[in-house]
């Protein structure tokens, strides 16, 4: 029995395998019809092919760039239950209207048909994104690649170091209608060319699309220009010169795009590079074109063996698409009395003004005044013109260029003049006539050329008082009729001087000083004027600062520069808690939350306030003590502390206490954890404290041949010496010998020098300082040389400056010049340009340097707030030092240099030295001037005349007074034609 039930077991398990092994009837399987005639079946196929991937009746969808070929069928996998799936054939039977060249969305039709013509049908969507497009080029200079760069756009922008291509040494490549688009969106800003893209020194080529040279010129100490045919003319018969010429144009750029049409008409390109650095660029075209064995210094004619008719230069174009980065935001646009406005937007450089949709305006202000646009009068009935703006991106590969804004109408009318307005003012009542069809009338303040509107008004009068913790100071005033939409606003009424404000005491442990509250606007458009007696500038100033509105610093349309270096400066809460401190030293702040710290933003002292704007809110203000300020204090003992710096005041009782309460010293160049924890210092500002003591008697001077003299009086501290009306230094004891006034001699008939004096007490509450003494004569006059010894060489000797048709007086040679004494280098109380020869100025130097009072500047003669040029023998200016609000450095070949600068404006360096003569002797010098030269200077004094002569002809042309910058410089130094005269 048991076996068979095991033989039963294998029966039915190999039953099993062999049913397994039998095929089955497919369902799949196309069914199959016999035909006696045929060998093989007929097969009947009714299934169509399947699509893998599919969801809802689509398939995944494809994108591509704008512009850029797709293959729309990619990624597709099909099958079918007969035919191979390379052999389903894929078509796109409905496009949806797609089109590569439009971005946006598509979807599209793809249909897949097997042998047995059974077709299935799908959807895909296709996104086309927005592209735009880089041209990149390849330069070859016969077959050989050569690096530049192609299209850069601003190459032709105005910068106060000239041109902008010309400050690397770059070749560059412009297609032709790229350069007129940039020559002529430039031309504006460079004035002083009468509009024409600066270029003195370099090399220009212009080829056509045939890689054919149409044109060259070349300025490389000689001038050349060369045909197509290459023929050469030089010199004086070309059109061109390349000095800079503000009324016609220099350089090589002049008359150059009006021949383009000539020389390329059908495009083309245009090479040329400037000199700068190793001059690689220069080199390398020169060898091309004109001399293959040039090397340096300037081309000689008869070297010429260049036929440019054999030379092959290739631009190769290839276009290149990349994804449209995020739009600009569009801006929004406003039309009020014929002016177009809108607010900045963020990263925009400029603006495209569209009218009817065509451009008609670059700019990159944003307002324009559409009644000056070259448009005709709009009829009664017509609706206008449609202006539209475009903001373009100052960096096509993060930004794209917004789209159109909003679409406002626009009439043209003739619009009438608004009679101009005469103003008047009495006791600080300004009043002026009523102007018809005036709607209002705006009140303008001019402080030191920034200009401001302070009021609006209906009314013909107003009581300017009202301003005065605003706009502390003398101001000029004027103001304008505002019209409507049928009349334009008046000119300017006449301008009056005004002087608004007062002073008040601010009173800090019984401490007393003099203290000034303003706007933020009023003290950064003067802080960096000196202070005169017309009180126009803050800078050494006997006052604090107090800013009461520090939160409008966060206005973007705050335009003054905001900077102020090495500074106390304490950020207070609207109660006058302290908040936040900016020490005198980068790095060291203190806040409410951290006391004091190390700061990261502070690293620097052009951060000293731009470090404070994340933690500005409405109500706080800054007290100031500027650095260079001498304030008076009164001390709780009732006497009085004179020429106190304004910081170490401060400093003493919110950063670190000096010993004694001697303001003078530096406490705050100690540890953070020596200083002060400020949270509770309390101050007061009070009516002004004013000291009426009577006045010191009037000294009583005399003059004789050797020296000036006075009776000695004990209550006397020191005595202001006046020559010629100006301040020119501290005198103690009861004489001065006349030659250790350093002054001058005169030029014959200008007269003699007239000197005076005033008492300054040695309590200022005892008595006040003097009226001035009676005044003497003392002649001296440059054209009176001491007899030579024939034994000894003549020495040469200068008394004039000329530079270009501009000439001024001069003290050359002077000795003890750069001595130290009470108020500074002797030199920097003298209202006359200074000019040493090398030479001179070494032997000076070494030995005035070694003074005591210098070495609070590391044994250097300190200067700051001047200019000073160094000059080789044959007078070019090989260098310039500009210290006039900034530091400014230019070297001989006018590259400029803000930072990175060895030597600082303002500021005393107790180590390196500071000012403008700082590391100038030595190897520095040498290797400006190593064959002998001069240095000519001159120090910022009470009127300024030398040294505003200087900044006039040697870096920035329109300058009047205050300070500058480095983007105000607009004068080459190479092109500076200087002399040292003798005219008497």
């Amino acid at each position: 029995m048991k076996k068979l039930i095991v033989s039963l077991f294998l029966i039915t398990i190999f039953s099993l395998i062999l049913v397994a092994c039998t095929p089955k009837d497919d369902s799949q399987k196309p069914p199959t019809d016999l035909n006696p005639d045929d060998k093989e079946p007929n097969i009947v196929d009714n299934n169509a092919p399947i699509f893998v991937d599919a969801v809802d009746g689509f398939l995944i969808p494809i994108e591509h760039l704008q512009h850029v070929y797709e293959d729309l069928l990619k990624d597709i996998i099909v099958t079918d239950n007969y035919s191979k799936s390379e052999d389903i054939k894929l078509i796109v039977s409905d496009f949806g209207g797609y089109n590569k060249d439009i971005s946006g969305q598509y979807t599209i039709t793809i249909s897949a048909t097997d042998e047995s013509l059974n077709t299935s049908l799908i959807k895909r969507k296709v996104i086309v994104a927005e592209s735009f497009s880089i041209d990149e080029a390849k330069l070859y200079l016969n077959n050989k690649v050569t690096a530049h760069s192609f299209n850069e756009v601003d190459a032709l922008s105005y910068q106060a170091s000239g041109t902008k291509f010309r400050s690397k040494d770059m070749i560059q490549v412009m297609s032709k209608s790229f350069f007129i688009e940039e020559f002529n969106r430039h031309k504006s800003n460079h004035i002083n060319n009468n509009s024409i893209p600066y270029f003195p020194n370099g090399v220009i080529i212009v080829v056509d699309m045939a890689s054919n040279i149409k044109h060259v010129r070349l300025a490389i100490g000689k001038t050349a220009e060369i045909n197509s045919l290459n023929e050469m003319r030089t010199g004086d018969d070309l059109s061109w010169k390349v000095a800079l010429d503000g009324v016609n144009g220099g350089g090589m750029f002049k008359d150059f795009v009006p021949r383009l049409d000539e020389f390329i008409p059908d495009d083309g390109f245009i090479i040329f590079v400037g000199t700068v650095g190793q001059e690689l660029g220069r080199r390398l075209l020169t060898n091309t074109i004109f001399d293959s064995t040039y090397i340096t210094g300037a081309i000689e004619y008869e070297k010429r063996n260049v036929d440019i008719r054999d030379i092959k230069i290739n631009v190769e174009i290839t276009k290149n698409y990349l994804p449209l980065p995020e739009r600009l935001t569009a801006p929004q646009i406003n039309i009020e009395r014929h002016i177009l406005s809108f607010k900045p937007v963020i990263n925009a450089k400029e603006y495209i003004i569209l009218v009817d949709q065509k451009e008609v305006l670059r700019t990159s202000q944003t307002s324009v005044e559409l009644d000056k646009l070259d448009l005709e009068l709009t009829p009664s009935e017509d609706a206008g013109y449609s202006i539209e703006v475009i903001a373009v991106s100052n960096d096509i590969y993060k930004w794209a260029s917004s789209l159109k804004s909003n679409s406002l109408n626009y009439k043209k009318i003739n619009i009438l003049d608004l009679e101009k307005p005469v103003i008047s003012v009495n006791e600080n009542i300004l009043k002026w006539n009523s102007i018809e069809n005036a709607t209002s009338y705006e009140v303008i303040l001019n402080v030191l050329g920034n200009e401001k509107v302070i009021h609006h008004t209906t009314s013909t009068e107003l009581d300017l008082n009202l301003f005065g913790s605003f706009y502390y100071g003398t101001s000029d005033i004027y103001i304008k009729a505002i019209g409507n939409d049928f009349y334009r606003d008046s000119l300017s009424s006449n301008t009056i001087e005004v002087f608004l404000g007062e002073v008040e005491t601010f009173e800090i442990d019984g401490y007393m000083v003099d203290i000034i509250r303003t706007s933020a606007w009023n003290y950064f458009a003067r802080r960096g004027e000196n202070y005169t007696s017309s009180k126009k500038g803050f800078a050494a100033s006997p006052y604090l600062f107090l800013i009461t509105d520090a939160v409008s610093l966060l206005d973007p349309e705050f335009e003054l520069e905001v900077t102020e270096l090495f500074s106390t400066i304490i950020l207070l809460e609207s109660n006058g808690n302290t908040k936040m401190i900016n020490s005198i030293s980068p790095l060291k702040t203190w806040n409410l939350l951290d006391g004091w710290y190390e700061n990261k933003e502070y690293n620097t002292n052009t951060q000293q306030i731009p470090s404070f704007m994340s933690s500005l809110y409405e109500g706080d203000m800054l007290l100031i003590g500027k650095n260079g300020n001498k304030v008076n204090v009164a001390t709780p003992e009732k006497t009085l502390l004179t020429d106190i710096g304004a910081r170490d005041f401060l400093a003493h009782f919110y950063i670190k206490k000096n010993l004694n309460n001697d303001f003078t010293l530096e406490a705050w160049r100690g540890e953070l954890s020596t200083y002060l924890d400020p949270i509770n210092v309390n101050f007061e500002i009070i009516e002004r404290f004013e000291i009426n003591a009577e006045k010191l008697p009037a000294p009583v001077i005399t003059i004789n041949e050797e020296q000036i003299s006075w009776q000695l009086d004990t209550r006397v501290k020191n005595y202001m010496i006046f020559v010629d009306e100006v301040f020119y230094m501290y005198a103690e004891g009861e004489f001065i010998t006349l030659e250790n006034l350093n002054l001058t001699g005169k030029a014959e008939g200008s007269g003699p020098y007239s000197i005076y004096l005033s008492a300054v007490p040695v309590n200022q509450f005892e008595w006040a300082i003097s009226d001035i003494s009676n005044k003497v004569e003392y002649e001296k006059y440059s054209n009176n040389p001491d007899p030579i010894d024939p034994e000894e060489p003549h020495k040469e000797t200068f008394d004039t400056l000329k530079i270009g048709q501009n000439q001024v007086l001069i003290s050359f040679n002077a000795t003890g010049i750069l001595n130290h004494t009470p108020s500074g280098a002797s030199f920097r109380s003298k209202e006359v340009i200074q000019v040493m020869s090398k030479t001179h100025f070494i032997t000076e130097y070494t030995e005035a340097k070694t003074a005591t009072g210098y070495l609070s500047n590391g044994s250097e003669v300190f200067f700051p707030n001047g200019v000073l040029l160094i000059v080789d023998k044959s007078f070019n200016v090989k260098h310039l030092r500009m210290g006039v609000g900034s530091a400014v450095e230019v070297d001989g070949n006018n590259t400029v240099k803000t930072s990175g600068l060895k030597w600082t404006n303002a500021t005393q360096n107790a180590t390196t030295g500071g000012g403008l003569f700082a590391g100038l002797l030595g190897n520095v010098l040498d290797e400006i001037i190593p064959d002998d030269g001069y240095i000519i200077f001159a120090p910022a004094t009470t009127s300024n005349t030398s040294r505003t002569f200087l900044m006039k002809n040697t870096f920035e042309s329109a300058y009047v007074s205050g300070g500058s910058n480095a983007s105000k410089k607009d004068i080459d130094i190479r092109q500076i034609d200087l002399e040292l005269l003798k005219n008497t």
